[in-house]
């Protein structure tokens, strides 16, 4: 039978769930990169700050890969018209609805944290600074950023005073393969980078949490109408069986009893 008016529920309920089931890969491809990206931005800048931040990455990425499964699933029982595939997909659809609510508690959450903890620790690795082994030089050269503030944080710490006029050679830009740190004339300090890693850093990590956030709300809205369309199916009614007039037989006249 086609897509006449008396299935046009189940059929758009079909068409929803196998649209909706096409767009929730993508989001969950896109889900997947930002949260492993956070992970290996983690590993790459080993602020101890910023590694609570793993825990809702790692949330997010179950999800994607839940994703990925309930999708397949749902194909299935749309094609197939299979209830049972149909309530297994419903189910792992509210699974994956109570997963993006405690991995978006836990980044919100984390997001205060992402403030203070980020400025103590850069400016505390700032004033212990002795050496080119530091840490703190791999993030500034990762990030392109110099000091906690600006490049004239630098003045004030203890290697700063014993290096006068100059900042670490991590500061300086990737282009300036000349550079050495120096900054008492202008053209040495057009050779570095000037912005502070504080603010570069926490925005960086906010805006990742922003686009997982948005993510994670894109998933709510279509798991919900995933969830719909899949109740429609899940409760269709079977076609009754023909009605046969109890006055009438077959073939239309009375009968009599």
């Amino acid at each position: 039978m086609g897509c006449c008016s008396a299935e046009s529920c189940q059929c758009t309920s079909r068409v929803l769930i196998l649209f909706v089931n096409l767009l929730l890969w993508g989001l969950a491809g896109i889900l997947l990169y930002v949260a492993i990206w956070v992970i290996d931005s983690y590993q790459v800048y080993q602020l101890v700050s910023v590694r609570y931040m793993i825990i809702p990455a790692i949330v997010f990425i179950v999800i994607a890969i839940f994703v990925f499964i309930t999708t397949i699933i749902g194909c299935c029982g749309v094609f197939r018209t299979n209830k049972c595939l149909l309530v297994t997909f419903f189910t792992f659809v509210l699974v994956i609805l109570a997963l993006e609510i405690v991995g978006g508690a836990l980044a919100y959450s984390y997001r205060g944290t992402i403030d203070k903890g980020v400025h103590d620790e850069l400016q505390a690795m700032e004033l212990s600074y002795q050496n080119e082994n530091s840490s703190l030089n791999l993030i500034q050269s990762t990030a392109q950023c110099c000091g906690v503030g600006n490049y004239t944080d630098w003045s004030n710490t203890t290697w700063g005073k014993l290096h006068i006029g100059k900042v670490p050679k991590s500061c300086c830009k990737k282009d300036e393969l000349d550079c050495n740190g120096a900054i008492v004339t202008k053209p040495e300090i057009a050779k570095i980078n000037k912005e502070g890693c504080d603010e570069k850093i926490k925005a960086l990590f906010k805006k990742n949490l922003a686009v997982i956030a948005g993510v994670g709300i894109g998933f709510a809205l279509f798991m919900f109408v995933a969830m719909v369309s899949a109740c429609v199916l899940i409760c269709r009614r079977e076609d009754l069986p023909p009605y046969t007039d109890i006055y009438n037989g077959p073939s239309g006249g009375y009968n009599s009893y």
